[in-house]
């Protein structure tokens, strides 16, 4: 199962932590991102219960290979940078749908 993240761009599938493979509950329970290889249903049960925000920030940083986990580890002047990385995304994914013209009349007898 995959999640397509903003901009059209890698689509997000959680992984399984780097400390081995632990249950969807444990994850959850961490506040870490779902691990669909345990149980898909658990899965989705877990990201349904994910804000919009969590949903968002978790298909950006898989989008950046990092895991939520990856992310905790990181030292406050990493996290600046990969939350500075995610936000210029973000501003890039706005900045592309702005360009997209849809509903404009268009000529068709040329």
């Amino acid at each position: 199962m995959s999640i397509s993240g903003i901009g059209g761009g890698t689509p997000y599938v959680p992984t399984a932590p780097a400390g081995g493979a632990s249950t969807s509950a444990a994850a959850s329970a961490a506040g870490s991102t779902p691990d669909p290889t345990t149980d898909p249903v658990d899965w989705l049960m877990d990201y349904s219960k994910m804000t919009p925000a969590q949903q968002m920030q978790a298909s950006m940083l898989h989008s950046l290979g990092l895991t939520q986990q990856q992310y905790d580890a990181l030292s406050p002047s990493e996290k600046a940078k990969v939350d500075q990385k995610i936000q210029q995304m973000i501003k890039q994914a706005i900045e592309q749908q702005a360009e997209k013209k849809t509903g404009m009349v268009v000529d068709v007898k040329a």
